[in-house]
This record gives C-alpha cells, structure tokens and sequence, in this order.
C-alpha cells in the first residue's frame, strides 16, 4: 500500500516519473513473469489498464498524465518541478481523497485550484503551494474541515478574492511572504483561531498594520525570517498568549518594544550582532524588555544556531 508518493521534475514533454527502481529489474519481472507483476500493481493502483505497468517501466505517454488516479491509499504528495496542467493536477487531486499532506513547488503552468477540487481533499491537513509563479486562484479551502497548516510563498500573482464565509474559518498555522494574504485568507473566527504566524522575506514596505496584529487572540508563536522590518509591532504586548517569538535573519531590527507577560521564549538567529548582544547585556534597554523571560535548558533568550 503506498502512503506517501513523490513526482518531481517530471515533464509532459518528456514524460518521466523518475522511477527510483533499477529499471531492468522491473523490465524482467514484467517479462519473465507479467500475471505477478500485475498482481502486485493491482493490489496498489486498482484497475486502470496498463497505465500502472507503463508507469513503473517508465514508458508514459503525453496522454498519460490526464488519465493516471493516484493510488487511493496516498496520504502524503510532493509534486515538484513539473510541467504539469491545471487540468493534470486537478484530475490527481479529485481522486486523492485520503490525502492530508500536499506539497506543490516549483509549478510553472498552474493558474488555479478550484472550490470543487477543494471540496474532494476531505482528510487534507497541511498544504504548500511554493514557487508556483502563475497561480492567480486559491478556492475551497473553507470546505477542508481537517485543514490546520498553510504556507504559501513564492506566489506573487495569487490574489484571494474571497466573501468572508469563503475565507478559513479554522487554521492552526499559516507561513507566508505576502502579509495582504493574511486578510483574504481568514475570516474572523480565523483570525482568532490562529496560533502560529510565520513571515518570510518580508520587504521593509510590507510593515504589519498593528490592527491585524490585534485579531490574532490566541496566537502563541511569531517567527519572522529574512524581513526586511525595522523595528518590531508597538503593540506585541496586546498578544496575552505569545509564548515564542522567533528572529531569524531580521539583520535590520536594533531594539525591542514591550513584549507579552506570556513570553517564554526569544529566539534570535543570524541577527545584528550588536541587537543580539544588548538583548544579553543587563541594564540595556533591549535586556530589560527580555527580563520576565526564563532561561532554561529548552527555552533560551538568545539561542544559536537555528534551523527554521
């Protein structure tokens, strides 16, 4: 039974899975021995003719791509680096209703991912759409009532025209580049279901408006990686629930505003050196703004290095 399945760099022009079996293995037990080999294949992809044999022996067709189901037990997919229609991916997903990890990166020719298609990831939990250039739409997401984690980067033309109803009501985690996504992606009750934010390679332009930064009620970890921010939301200490606040390559931030009671932890990695070392002098102003937050073994003030 497959549970997780990788396409990548895999082309309609040129079509190839990347079979990562030795082919004349396969090539041999489909001659010598064709009823097993179809038995096994049967067993993981079901009755679809001959495309599962073709598949593995690394012989598909252009028209392939368009007639090929995922096997119905795939619960995690990465598809990267293809040249792959909206058409193609959307024949894959409407037939993927167990997955619940979707990775999608590197999709030059991908415009759209429509409410219906949406509607059939039932059990989906966590999606990436990365490096996707060409997608304009994101529709459905409201319908996927296991969903918890999103991250989308990379995606400069995606504009969320969502009514407030279409917008997530419920999300755990949302990562992302573009901070005017955040508005269009969640709803109100969405806003307050958050608990963790990540910004990534935030221009110094893209400053967050502290009235949104308001919304996030429950929110219990911030993580801002490669922004080009200047300084830091006045109002951090509004967030009654932050726990971890996370700077990770934020080279233009020198001070700190007044932070949460809650705050348990203060990650800074690839910082100004001079930030990170007045954060740790006692007396500075930076220390002070840090001084109701404990030091322990798991959770530090200053801690390097960090892998985000």
């Amino acid at each position: 039974m497959i549970r997780s399945l990788v396409i990548k760099r895999a082309s309609q022009i040129e079509p190839s899975l990347n079979v990562k079996v030795h082919l004349e293995v396969i090539d041999r037990l489909a001659d010598e021995q064709p009823d097993k080999l179809d038995t096994i294949l049967l067993d993981i992809f079901g009755r679809c003719d001959e495309l599962p044999t073709r598949l593995v022996r690394g012989q598909l067709r252009q028209e392939d791509y368009s007639l090929f189901p995922f096997p119905t037990s795939v619960e995690r997919l990465v598809i990267a680096d293809c040249a792959i229609t909206d058409t193609v991916l959307q024949n894959y997903l409407r037939n993927s209703g167990s997955l619940t990890w979707l990775f999608l990166s590197g999709l030059p020719f991908i415009t759209s991912i429509p409410s219906e298609v949406m509607k059939s990831l039932t059990m989906l939990q966590e999606l990436f759409i990365i490096s996707c250039a060409q997608i304009t739409c994101l529709q459905g997401l409201n319908h996927l009532s296991s969903f918890r984690s999103l991250d989308i980067s990379q995606c400069p033309n995606l504009m969320m025209d969502l009514k407030e109803d279409e917008k997530l009501r419920v999300l755990r985690a949302l990562t992302t580049d573009d901070i005017h996504l955040v508005p269009q992606l969640l709803s109100r009750e969405g806003f307050t279901s958050l608990q963790s934010l990540t910004f990534r390679f935030v221009g110094s332009e893209e400053q967050m408006e502290e009235e949104m930064l308001a919304q996030f009620s429950s929110l219990t970890s911030l993580s801002l990686c490669s922004c080009m921010w200047n300084r830091l939301p006045e109002n951090l200490a509004n967030l009654t629930c932050l726990q971890e606040l996370r700077l990770h390559n934020c080279k233009n931030i020198m001070s700190l505003p007044t932070l949460p009671v809650s705050l348990r932890g203060l990650i800074l990695n690839a910082c100004d050196q001079s930030f990170v070392k007045s954060s740790q002098k006692v007396g500075h102003p930076n220390y002070q703004k840090i001084a109701h937050v404990p030091s322990t073994p798991s959770v530090s003030k200053c801690l390097t290095p960090l892998t985000f």
